[in-house]
């Protein structure tokens, strides 16, 4: 299964961050209030302490370890200057606050070690959006892939994606009971821990 900008199960969510478009692919239950919501976030000046994922995972489905990053990139249109990285997500499987679930929960944070040099790559690419005539393209995603665990998940199975931007905020649901077929797109998953 290959990595996109947030794929949980395939589901896709690109937040392309200096001109701030969400798109959503594959993902029927989307979540407008949220969607808005986000309109008014920026991924530069966001606390990489206070980004997280929660998920509703199903019966039969699971997170594969290891698959788990966060990128932020960005590129001046007219130089062609460019700046990304990639940053290790930290799974946690409990937390205060958690939103209500149907399955069991994974929630992934930016690790305490990438905090640091994603404040670094955030204070260069508004350097770069300061600059005369800058006209950039910028995405912030989440790569996360999903595996078969014992007979995998049911026909009618059902999970969710949350969101939380700033520390001790309130999770937003992005996807609610979201079709898990529909999510993977036809594309079969390989068994964890393969």
């Amino acid at each position: 299964m290959s990595k996109e900008n947030l794929t949980l199960s395939r589901c896709v969510l690109l937040i392309v961050a200096i001109g701030l478009a969400l798109i959503l692919k594959g993902c029927g239950a989307v979540v407008p209030s949220t969607v808005a919501k986000l309109d008014q976030f920026s991924p530069l000046t966001v606390d990489p302490a206070g980004l997280e994922v929660a998920l509703d995972i199903p019966d039969g489905l699971d997170l594969s370890a290891g698959s788990e990053v966060l990128r932020l990139s960005a590129v001046q249109k007219l130089t062609g200057e460019h700046a990304s990285a990639q940053f290790v997500l930290q799974r946690r499987d409990q937390i205060a606050g958690a939103p209500p679930a149907d399955g069991r929960m994974a929630f992934y944070r930016i690790a305490p070690a990438d905090r640091a040099r994603m404040r670094a790559l955030q204070a260069r690419i508004r350097q770069m959006e300061m600059q005369d005539e800058a006209d950039l393209d910028g995405s912030l995603g989440i790569a996360i892939e999903g595996c078969i665990r014992g007979a995998g998940p049911t026909d009618g199975a059902r999970g969710s994606i949350w969101l939380r931007v700033e520390p001790d905020g309130q999770f937003l649901p992005l996807i609610r009971r979201g079709r898990v077929s529909t999510l993977f797109e036809d594309e079969p998953l390989e068994r964890c821990g393969i």
